[in-house]
């Protein structure tokens, strides 16, 4: 029916329908997900670090490499240590599983020679030079992948577990001197204990 006017009369509109109700039910779902992943996570984490109870605690770094200067050393990311070589295999035991902002210094002199993992609010790490057993780069480990060679990891003895620790360097052209001064390290080791095999 058209007005006098010839204007058509437009219908009311709908009420818009309310869903509030079924917006905190999406919420509270979605938040109900979250916490059941989240804890099943931390249950993970306890667990591998209940199964890793068995695995030696690192050796405290010596007092005085702090006053030392370093063959080479270089500001990065202390990536993570894994068991053996396997780049999957984490090891959670006295924090390093736990990925930060750290220093690696590698200290080829002294009686104290070895690699020195400074990291801030978690407990550092010394790798004597008598543990090392060898070094290279890869492209990744335990979660962090980049480019490939963009890490440097190194193998080493752990109170009888071989682990194997990765580390970025926030400057590439690090990595050289790094490495050669860790494998100046194993090399010297190596040539020791030839030397004392063959002395007996």
């Amino acid at each position: 029916m058209l007005l006098a006017s010839g204007v058509r009369p437009v219908p009311p509109a709908s009420p818009l329908k309310d869903y509030s109700e079924h917006y905190v039910s999406i919420i509270a779902w979605t938040l109900g997900v979250i916490v059941v992943l989240v804890g099943l996570l931390l249950w993970g984490w306890t667990a591998r670090k209940r199964r890793q109870s068995g695995i030696a605690a690192p050796e405290a770094v010596p007092a005085a490499l702090y006053e030392v200067e370093p063959a080479a050393g270089a500001q990065g990311m202390y990536v993570g240590t894994v068991l053996g070589q396997d780049r999957l295999d984490r090891v959670a035991a006295h924090d390093l599983g736990i990925r930060s902002d750290a220093r690696l210094e590698v200290h080829t002199l002294g009686e104290h020679a070895g690699a020195v993992v400074l990291r801030p609010r978690v407990e550092n790490v010394f790798v004597p030079a008598a543990a090392l057993r060898e070094c290279g780069t890869t492209g990744g480990m335990v979660g962090k992948f980049v480019e490939p060679d963009g890490l440097v990891a190194f193998t080493w003895d752990l109170g009888g577990t071989e682990v194997t620790t990765a580390f970025r360097p926030r400057d590439p052209q690090d990595r050289h001197a790094l490495l050669d001064a860790l494998q100046t390290i194993i090399d010297r080791t190596a040539t020791t204990g030839a030397a004392q095999e063959d002395a007996r």
